[in-house]
């Protein structure tokens, strides 16, 4: 099944029943109300959490339109289904999206974080369909699909990325800015404080990255982070209303200061530079900047 090793670990807790659910918590004995925390209705069993709760019916019947959610309480027999039909696509469709359902529980059951079924399901779908590209790639195109690519003609390129260390209760900002020609134009690290959610770093990241280029009269710029899920709320404008909706609003300020402002994934690997930088950037006091170079560290990335 060509899906991801970590969605293949969790497709198999699923139909093993091994996942954390508040029903298979109760059976350890751990002292939780039981109702699923949505519906507060029936018991939180994988079945429920995964596609039973009414607030999952409409998700799935957009995503698998001939999926009979109620013939059968068991997440194994539901995939089995689509095995005896030999659905391949809908069974990596189903297993993605249910993935992507228990992605939005947890958010919800440790952080108290609301995420809506649609942005979980596409968040799910987006890293499908890129990995079904990738896969379909040999070892050599895999390595080319991953480098690090030049901006359109015109355009300067914004590599941006966060670590956090929780514990500390701060984080590492780090941004790099280059032309078509590789040439690093500007390259930053900043402490960052009073931050514990990677959503928090990521958005702040960009922010911090677009104020440094703001008085540089740059024309057209485009903004690559490795965080999907920040960029796909930035460009559907999905954000205004989440716990960051100020950052968000502010990035929007930003970007209106360049003529055009593009916000792209990237996977981490075609954002190493920005990603190693950042382990200095929880190192620094503050900001350290450095202008048309980048560290000694950074020279063979």
């Amino acid at each position: 099944m060509p899906v991801p090793n970590k969605i293949k670990i969790f497709d198999w807790r699923a139909c093993k029943d091994g996942l954390p659910t508040k029903t298979n918590l109760l059976s350890k004995h751990v002292p939780i109300d039981g109702t699923c925390s949505f519906c507060n209705e029936k018991e939180e069993g994988a079945c429920h959490a995964l596609v039973g709760c009414k607030f999952l019916g409409e998700t799935w019947l957009k995503v698998l339109p001939r999926l009979d959610i109620g013939a059968s309480s068991n997440v194994f027999y539901m995939a089995l289904k689509f095995c005896m039909a030999k659905l391949w696509d809908n069974l990596s469709i189903f297993f993605t999206v249910a993935w992507g359902i228990w992605y939005k529980r947890n958010k919800f059951f440790h952080d108290q974080i609301v995420v809506s079924p649609h942005n979980a399901t596409e968040h799910a779908l987006s890293l499908l369909k890129n990995y079904k590209v990738v896969y379909k790639k040999n070892r050599r195109q895999v390595q080319d699909f991953y480098q690090w690519k030049v901006p359109q003609e015109d355009f300067l390129k914004l590599n941006v990325d966060g670590s956090l260390c929780v514990e500390a209760r701060k984080a590492g900002a780090r941004a790099i800015l280059r032309d078509r020609t590789r040439r690093t134009l500007l390259a930053a690290s900043i402490l960052e404080s009073d931050v514990e959610e990677v959503e928090h770093i990521e958005l702040l990241v960009i922010f911090r990255g677009l104020q440094l280029c703001a008085g540089m009269r740059i024309h057209h710029i485009q903004v690559e982070s490795d965080c999907l899920m920040v960029i796909e709320a930035l460009n559907q404008e999905s954000m205004s209303n989440s716990l960051y909706g100020e950052i968000y609003h502010e990035i929007k300020q930003l970007s209106s200061l360049f003529g055009e402002c593009l916000f792209t994934h990237v996977y981490r690997e075609a954002n190493m530079t920005a990603h190693l930088l950042a382990q200095c950037g929880r190192q620094v006091e503050s900001i350290t900047t450095w202008w048309d170079c980048i560290p000694d560290f950074l020279s063979q990335i």
